[in-house]
Formats: C-alpha cells, structure tokens, sequence
C-alpha cells in the first residue's frame, strides 16, 4: 500500500496539542464510479509513598514510577498483576500527557474521509440526507482539527465498486485537486465552494448499482487490496485520521441461494482494516448509517448487526438509523469526537 506523505517537520513542536485543537431510473448524473488505555497514571504521597495505579487485567503495560519521595522504601505497589499487562488495546491514556498501548500520542497533521454510499434501487433519498449534511461535516472537522491545518482528502465508493467515484463525460477530468479524490483548500477565499459542488454530486452516486450490496468488500478492497495502490492510489496519508461514514439500506451478510454479501467476519473486517493505521484502532473513526431497529420501514433490513459490530469495534465510533429523516445532527454531532481521535493520534 502507497501512503501519499509522511509527517511534516515542523509538527514536531505540536506534540503537546490539548483536546480543544468536533427514484429506480435515476442515473449517476455527472459523477459514476471510476474504473467501469484507560491507564491510572501512579500517584505517590509524601512520607510513605502508595502507588495506586490497579490494573488488573493488564491494559497498558505500565512499569512503576520512580519516586523521590521521602521515604520511597515505604511505597507498595497495589497492582494485582503488576509487569504483566498484555492488552495494551484497551489503553485510553490523555492524548496530552500519556500513552496508548506504549505509542506516543502525537496530532495528527491530516484528516482523510471515505464515504461508501449504497447506490442500489431505493437509495435516493438517503443519498439526498446524506448530501445535505456532507459538506458541514466536512468543513467543520477541517477547521476545527488545527493540527492538520486544512489537509483534508475526501473520497466516494459505492457498495459494488471500490474505485473511487470520479467525475465523467466528454470533458470529465479529475477533481480540481487534479486527482481522483478531493482536496481542502485551507487557502481558499470562497469558503471551498468547488469542493463542495463536487461532494454534492459525488454522493449522490444514484440507483443503478448492483443489487448485491457489498459494503465491507468494497471497503477493504478500495483501501488494502490493488484497488488501493492503482486507481486510489495516494490517498491514505501515515499520519493522518482516516474517517468512515456507511451509508445502506441493508445489512451485509451472506443471502441465501443467491450468496450475495461481502466474504468474512465483522472481527476480521476489523483487523483488515485496522492494518491500515498498524493496527491501532484508534487512528480509524467509523460511522454507520444503516439500518437500526427501525420501524419506519424504509430499509430493506430492520437491523444490521454485523455492520454495527464492524463499526463499534472501533474507539471513536456511532451508527445512526438510515431510516431517520434528518443525518444533519447525527453527523454534526460526530465533529467534536473526530476532532478529539485526531488530537489522539498515534503516528507510526
């Protein structure tokens, strides 16, 4: 896998950043598919020193501190299994002062966002929800994550094409960023106008895609198989979050005769993924627009258990009924948990 850049030099001093820096015949128009730890930290008092640090499922690998206090002979150690952590996965030190899982917790210097957007019959007014609210969300994450400073990438796949959704025509050329994905301006006077044209467009991917909805296959292959070194090429950056939003109408699994649904298991979708950011799950934020108990009857599916257990297994991540009339708070409301997993982040 290509990743597009390495983290920039002078980012070096923004290690310290705190939290606060959150219808069936419809074609695709002008757009189609490309191609076809929480860690106590250990406290010791004055004269007979205590460390009260009480891990005991072993969740991040901690060794005692050192202390100078007055009488550090005296301090005990009250952990029930102390030197013998091994889950560093469930560490959730503050992304100012600690560590997860032994990483160091640096900034992240970009945000890169993929959309996988259901195009097949009925999704058009989920599409359209879905459009309303994009572009905000979008922006708001971009401003409000300072430490990367407007590098923002914004990609669209549909659930039977992993290439990146690309503008076509006679005069079809790349996005204005010159290549196959969106770009932020940080620099531009018209508050990223053409960006948000051509999200606009992008999303509403239209109604004639596969009925075999395949979201994770997509998914994984746009982001860690050929796909992703070939026509997505460039477009993970190793320091940056990456950002997930599903939107479907109905559940991925196995149907029955037709076979239709993406191959695996919710866990090993996970990890899949997962190796994008060396398996730190907490670089990933994924969130899920799909079908959630609903008894409005829009989707094909009334839940989506295996698509809701993909999503949850990650640190920074929320589903949302598709069926729901307005995404807008839903997505709006998700600005300020993005903003904080990149002030969270990891670097490899």
């Amino acid at each position: 896998m290509v990743f597009r850049s390495t983290r920039l030099a002078v980012l070096a001093g923004m290690a310290v950043l705190g939290s606060g820096c959150g219808d069936p015949e419809q074609d695709c128009g002008q757009f189609c598919s490309g191609g076809a730890p929480t860690t106590t930290p250990s406290t010791m008092s004055g004269g007979a020193d205590t460390d009260t640090d009480t891990d005991t499922g072993g969740s991040s690998g901690d060794t005692d501190v050192v202390t100078t206090g007055t009488n550090p002979g005296t301090d005990t150690d009250t952990d029930t299994n102390p030197g013998t952590d091994t889950d560093p996965g469930t560490d959730t030190d503050s992304p100012t002062t600690g560590t997860t899982g032994g990483e160091p917790i640096v900034p992240c210097i970009g945000v890169d966002f993929l959309f996988v957007v259901d195009n097949s019959i009925g999704m058009a007014p989920e599409q359209s929800r879905f459009q309303a609210t994009a572009f905000a969300f979008v922006a708001q994450v971009a401003q409000q994550a300072l430490s990367a400073m407007g590098n923002v990438s914004v990609a669209v796949i549909t659930t039977d094409e992993p290439e990146f959704v690309v503008p076509t025509g006679v005069d079809a050329v790349p996005y204005s960023s010159g290549l196959n994905y969106m770009r932020w301006d940080p620099a531009s006077v018209d508050g990223n106008a053409t960006m948000q044209a051509e999200l606009n467009e992008a999303v509403l991917v239209g109604e004639g895609g596969d009925p075999n909805e395949r979201p994770m296959d997509m998914l994984l292959e746009a982001l860690t198989g050929d796909t992703a070194d070939e026509f997505n090429a460039d477009f993970l950056v190793e320091d940056s979050l990456l950002v997930i939003v599903i939107v479907s109408d109905e559940e991925d699994d196995i149907e029955q005769p037709t076979l239709w649904g993406s191959d695996g298991e919710p866990d090993t979708w996970v990890s899949t993924l997962a190796e994008v950011k060396q398996g730190l799950r907490k670089d990933i934020v994924v969130l899920s627009i799909i079908p959630d108990d609903s008894a409005q009857g829009c989707a094909d599916d009334t839940d989506a258990p295996r698509l809701e257990e993909f999503t949850t297994a990650f640190p920074t991540s929320a589903v949302h009924d598709v069926c729901a009339l307005d995404y807008s708070a839903f997505l709006l409301s998700q600005v300020q948990p993005v903003v904080d997993a990149c002030n969270n982040f990891s670097p490899p």
